[in-house]
């Protein structure tokens, strides 16, 4: 049997994961710096962006350890599986380090191990996306070695696109210089990010959400120019608010003349950020993420 893991960074949910049998390595994630809670396990989605947005809390994540991974490697091996695991990008997130360290670990009792580990250069709905395209490949037959093979492809096609309302939470963890932050704060202004093979970038400022929102849209169509969007799936993301999501989703359907995958999906594929992403990005994200399906990679 050919498992497949990732870490809560990916956001998706219980219904999801259970659904199509993805084993889920939890994030932790503190308000106070002292208590520590399991990201996908412990944490209510809606409870903590509420926190966020009424006590304007400034959460912080911290890595799984070496061993949440370790114990789930062994766990394959000894049932005679193989197993890959997805992670959060390393300019993010220090999973990946766990996650290769608890590879060289077991490697080092167990040469044979069938077990791959690979740093997705994504995060939330983009890397959900990349692990529906394992689960995808695994649901079609493909062998393991198919499977991995097809990473380099996936990740390489996957990007976020993304608008938030203030730099405060990229600031505070570190995420964008203090120059753009400083100008962004005095000006008001909305930043349009992109999260591109692991490096997270500001492309552009907009006056407005509405301006913002629109950039984002206007940046993905440029992006497939001369490219058949038939090859892609798309996704929206977004944080607190599901009404504007719901209305963002529409435009972005209408605008580019695709389908997001929530939009057809029977099997509850969030469109949703959860608290990893929000910890870093404030409560009001919002964008759309792609990947190429893996059968028109070449």
């Amino acid at each position: 049997m050919i498992r497949i893991l990732s870490d809560s960074a990916c956001d998706l949910n219980k219904e999801y994961t259970q659904a199509h049998n993805i084993e889920i390595v939890p994030l932790y994630i503190t308000f106070d710096g002292e208590t520590y809670q399991k990201d996908f396990t412990e944490i209510n989605r809606d409870l903590f962006y509420q926190k966020m947005v009424e006590e304007g809390c400034f959460p912080k994540t911290s890595l799984p350890s070496v061993d949440d991974y370790l114990q789930l490697f062994e766990s394959a091996y000894a049932a005679g599986d193989e197993l890959i695991c997805i992670c959060i990008t390393n300019t993010l997130s220090g999973s990946f380090n766990s996650a290769m360290t608890a590879y060289q670990m077991i490697k080092e009792d167990h040469p044979d191990a069938s077990i791959s580990v690979f740093n997705s250069w994504q995060n939330t709905v983009g890397q959900a996306l990349i692990v529906r395209e394992f689960v995808r490949m695994r649901d079609d037959g493909r062998s393991y070695q198919y499977m991995c093979d097809h990473m380099e492809g996936l990740r390489s096609s996957s990007q976020i696109i993304f608008t938030i309302s203030t730099l405060d939470y990229l600031k505070k963890g570190g995420r964008i210089g203090k120059m753009i932050t400083s100008v962004g704060d005095k000006l008001n202004l909305q930043p349009l990010l992109v999260l591109k093979k692991g490096e997270l970038s500001i492309t552009s400022i907009s006056r407005s959400r509405k301006k913002a929102k629109a950039a984002v849209i206007t940046n993905t169509r440029k992006h497939f120019e001369g490219k058949n969007v038939d090859n892609y799936f798309f996704t929206t993301g977004f944080g607190y608010d599901p009404e504007e999501a719901r209305e963002f989703r529409m435009q972005v359907e209408n605008e580019l003349g695709i389908t997001c995958v929530e939009s057809i999906s029977t099997d509850n594929f969030p469109a949703s950020i959860g608290a990893v992403t929000a910890c870093h990005t404030g409560p009001h994200s919002l964008g759309i993420s792609f990947v190429q399906k893996y059968e028109t990679l070449v």
